[in-house]
């Protein structure tokens, strides 16, 4: 077989590459934004509704607050947003145009991709993996006010220094790596599993290259950053303790370590049903492809497989111990992975450059660890029609309509898809070698597939409209009504009886109307993470919390069927939520809990 040499480290892109590369991230920014248009609102509460206040209190000048409470999670998401906020104040504006920052953060990610490609790739093949990188399933982030958008393109910018600064770590590139990983962490502070990874690259790079053990005192300005991080989060942890942490304080905890090694195999199953099972499946030949061109000298080689290898198992161990804590609803998180998918896109074009080689030796390889994963996998539990699981596991949607197939032929989904594996395999290692482009056919194709299914769910659905139009009249209802001095409290009353359409409209109600600063709920919890204060009617008919404190409010918005002590204002959503202005202390036409519940139900129902 004929040698293929590293691509040159320092190759400069033509101007034709550069054009081509302008041209995708302009047709992906506006593809994008076009389909973002089409999503009416909010889908995944309180997330959604918790950046878009932190970033509306921060052009306020308020800093980043949600409903008058501290804001504890990373900041560089409601940063970004805010200008936007401080230019309109209508939100529903502001919405149309965070969908457009959202479409450009994700269409620019395809510049660090390119970038990596390039350390071992031509231009074209480079450009292709930019492009795969851009249709993933996971763009469905695009239509939502969350970080996953911004935290793409941060983190492949990380990806991108830290392959760098492994592959000829000078002092300028020692120190751009952990202040990009430093940005990373303020986008989602999951990202500091980056660090360490970077740290065992470069001692796994050192263990490969003889030459990079005898230059260690190179690596002085990374021991000192690295000295300088530890004391520094030794000292804020013996200061503040688990609060350190913000809104993720609960996962300073002992972990059960079966239990994270059972959700770490649940997340690697993930992201090979993510990468359409066959980059999995080559993965033993992949890397030996890489460790070859490492021991025969390319720094490039050595470095990016090192990357490779640290960023995908750090990313899955942070999905695994999150998933193993209660507040993981025992989900499949594969947004906490999904930003390794481009490293995966790379080491496939290298493999296939190299002419695809492949050996009964990595099949032997390949087969039991595949099948094992995917055996170990619930798949028939986590693989579902359910769109709150695919909004958090976006690999799953054409492989659920694969199980809902074998259910009606008499199969169990987790015995097809052992079938598919195998299948899978053994196309991916006697495929002839002429043919083994075509390999990359079926990652497009899921890729496609997955997209499309999400893309249409979020823009078909109508589960939670709750507003006659998308006017800004219409869903900024309260705005309208209420002078901007003053706040407005939504009285969260919800049975379960009275189903969920009720609670959208409170939700999306505070989401697009800024005159909300609580949300106080009567007779359980707030939702989705938002501040909130339980509290119940007293003999008095007055709403206390449960210090007794009475509920004071000027504005208050309630159930049509919850009779307060003040006067109507307004009347707004399809379920006719209503808006009362009150002085001082909030009280009802009733006497107990279940009794203004009933009043919701009576006319919500």
């Amino acid at each position: 077989m004929t040698a293929v040499g590293p691509v040159p480290a320092d190759a400069t892109p033509t101007h034709r590459a550069a054009f081509a590369l302008a041209a995708l991230v302009v047709s992906a920014f506006v593809g994008y934004g076009a389909l973002s248009y089409f999503v009416e609102g909010p889908r995944v509460f309180g997330d959604e509704v918790i950046y878009f206040d932190a970033a509306d209190s921060l052009a306020d000048g308020h800093g980043l607050r949600v409903q008058e409470e501290p804001y504890g999670r990373g900041p560089a998401y409601p940063v970004a947003l805010a200008p936007i906020l401080t230019i309109t104040q209508d939100r529903s504006v502001a919405y149309l145009w965070v969908k457009i920052v959202n479409a450009l953060s994700f269409a620019l990610t395809a510049i660090p991709v390119y970038l990596l490609a390039r350390r071992l790739l031509p231009r074209r093949s480079s450009l292709a993996v930019s492009a795969l990188a851009l249709v993933i399933p996971s763009s469905i982030y695009v239509g939502l006010v969350m970080t996953d958008t911004l935290a793409y393109l941060i983190a492949l910018i990380t990806l991108y220094a830290v392959v760098l600064a492994v592959e000829r770590p000078t002092w300028k590139r020692q120190l751009a790596a952990p202040a990009c990983i430093a940005l990373a962490y303020l986008a989602r502070p999951q990202f500091v599993v980056l660090y360490p990874a970077y740290l065992l690259s470069l001692v796994f790079v050192g263990a490969l290259r003889k030459e990079r053990r005898e230059r260690l005192r190179d690596l002085a300005p990374t021991a000192a950053v690295a000295a300088l991080a530890l004391t520094g989060a030794a000292v804020a942890l013996l200061w503040r303790g688990a609060s350190t942490f913000g809104d993720y304080a609960f996962l300073w905890h002992s972990y059960d370590v079966l239990a994270v090694a059972r959700w770490f195999d649940y997340h690697v199953a993930d992201l090979a049903l993510y990468l359409g099972l066959i980059p999995f499946a080559l993965l033993p030949a992949v890397i030996g492809t890489l460790y070859r061109r490492a021991r025969a000298g390319s720094d490039a080689h050595a470095a990016f497989l090192a990357v490779f290898v640290t960023a995908t198992v750090s990313a899955l161990l942070a999905a695994g111990a999150f998933a193993s804590t209660p507040y993981s609803q025992s989900r499949v998180y594969d947004r906490y992975v999904f930003y390794v998918v481009p490293l995966w896109l790379v080491v496939g074009g290298v493999w296939l450059r190299d002419h695809a080689p492949r050996s009964w030796r990595s099949a032997a390889v390949a087969t039991p660890l595949l099948f094992g994963v995917i055996a170990a996998f619930p798949y028939d539990k986590y693989v579902v029609d359910d769109a709150s699981k695919q909004l958090h596991a976006a690999a799953t949607p054409i492989w659920a309509r694969l199980g809902n197939w074998s259910l009606a032929n008499g199969q169990t989904g987790h015995r097809v898809i052992a079938v598919v594996v195998l299948a899978t395999v053994a196309v991916a290692y006697l495929v002839p070698r002429r043919h083994t482009w075509t390999l990359a056919l079926p990652v497009l194709l899921v890729f496609c597939a997955n997209s499309a299914l999400l893309w249409d769910h979020d823009i078909t659905d109508t589960d939670q409209r709750v507003f006659a139009n998308r006017s800004s009249a219409t869903e900024g209802w309260i705005d309208r009504a209420v002078p901007k001095s003053q706040s407005v409290t939504i009285l969260d009353v919800q049975p379960p009886s009275c189903g969920a359409r009720l609670g959208y409209a409170y939700l999306l109600s505070e989401f697009f109307n800024d005159r909300v600063d609580a949300m106080p709920t009567l007779g359980g919890p707030g939702y989705g993470g938002l501040p909130s204060d339980t509290v119940h009617v007293d003999r008095r008919g007055r709403l206390v919390d449960s210090s007794g404190m009475a509920l004071d409010a000027q504005w208050l918005v309630t159930p049509p069927g919850v009779e307060i002590r003040g006067q109507r204002a307004a009347q707004g959503t399809l379920e006719n939520l209503v808006l009362w202005h009150i002085r001082g202390e909030v009280r009802v036409r009733a006497r107990s809990d279940r009794q203004v519940e009933a009043q919701a139900c009576g006319v919500a129902a």
